[in-house]
């Protein structure tokens, strides 16, 4: 009898002792590997998804993904996150939405606003694809400041992907601004993805044709 209180009591310390260990978020591009974390992911990044603000379908059933990450405060007052050379952005689509491999991927990171991104093409920045994961890789320094507020927001305009179905699906974001520094800036955001566009008014129009498109 003495033995199991023994054995119940030194059960009860460990769980104790394991429960105020601090809680560090692991990245979901780590957990099928099984390999030990040496990078200290923050979670946090409020991540917004939204439908690119020109065509009318982006976020629409069955339609060519074309969406809109914010992480950062649109206020062009307020900063963004300063990325160095080397630095990445890494975004994950669910399994959902199809990577058909036709190509056509489109990744700009803006600052808070359209068509403002550090500067005209060629952007500096490569983009990797691999399966369901878009890496950014930093060719020089974006940083706040030098040219607006900095990175804030990133544009998928993928003509390679098709959305699933409609409902609600999580899509990750993972920041490293400092290639020499361990810290992750981290966050998932909710796509709602639609079962057809939504008649409205739309005062850009180019990839329509004129008159109406569609919000969400």
């Amino acid at each position: 009898m003495k033995t199991k209180i023994v054995l119940l009591l030194a059960l009860t310390l460990i769980l104790i002792v394991g429960c105020q260990s601090d809680p560090i978020e692991e990245s979901p591009l780590n957990k099928k590997s099984g390999k030990s974390l040496s990078k200290k992911y923050s979670g946090d990044l409020s991540v917004e998804v939204v439908r690119a603000p020109i065509v009318p379908d982006g976020t629409s059933a069955a339609a060519i993904t074309d969406i809109v990450l914010n992480f950062r405060d649109l206020d062009p007052d307020t900063d963004g996150i300063s990325i160095y050379k080397d630095g990445k952005i890494k975004v994950v689509l669910p399994e959902a939405f199809t990577n058909t491999g036709d190509g056509g991927n489109v990744g700009i990171i803006l600052q808070g606003w359209p068509q403002s991104p550090p500067g005209p093409p060629p952007f500096p920045w490569t983009t990797t694809i691999v399966d369901n994961t878009i890496t950014f890789q930093m060719k020089e320094d974006y940083l706040v400041g030098t040219d607006g507020p900095g990175p804030k927001q990133v544009h998928l305009a993928f003509f390679g992907f098709i959305n699933p179905g409609p409902g609600m699906y999580p899509i990750y974001l993972e920041i490293q601004p400092d290639p020499e520094s361990a810290t992750i800036h981290s966050g998932t955001g909710n796509v709602h993805i639609i079962p057809k566009p939504r008649p409205a008014v739309s005062a850009v129009s180019l990839f329509s044709g004129g008159g109406t498109t569609s919000s969400q």
